[in-house]
């Protein structure tokens, strides 16, 4: 598969994954991480897409800028990453993004990266 020929290659996989953007008629795609959404169902979600293939190294926001301002949600999210041995590549759609937040309270983790919009922080979720 494509994948597996990636790495073999050398080349490291991130999953992009849907997350609720601020404007509600962007159309996020299937299986969207919404703020509303249960424990239960982000899991189910987050879960949908985790396992389509093997061999990335972790997952990064595709749009989320309303989605990465909820510390009850990216809780949620980094949890299930630390669980997996992932990592959370923010790419810091907006300034608002909990992720530092989450990690500095409850989670250990790497970060590098810039605090401007646009700009992406890797957030490495450590066991």
């Amino acid at each position: 598969d494509m994948a597996a020929r990636a790495r073999a290659k050398g080349h490291e996989l991130m999953l992009h994954v849907p997350m609720e953007p601020l404007g509600h008629e962007i159309d996020a795609g299937p299986h969207v991480l919404t703020v509303d959404a249960s424990e239960r169902e982000l899991l189910k979600r987050l879960s949908w897409g985790l396992d389509r293939f093997p061999g990335y190294i972790g997952i990064n926001n595709h749009m989320g800028s309303r989605f990465t301002r909820d510390r009850r949600a990216m809780s949620v999210v980094l949890a299930e990453l630390k669980s997996r041995g992932l990592m959370f590549l923010d790419s810091k759609t907006t300034l608002g993004s909990a992720g530092d937040r989450v990690r500095n309270a409850s989670i250990r983790c790497s970060k590098s990266g810039s605090k401007r919009p646009g700009m992406s922080a890797a957030i490495g979720v450590q066991g």
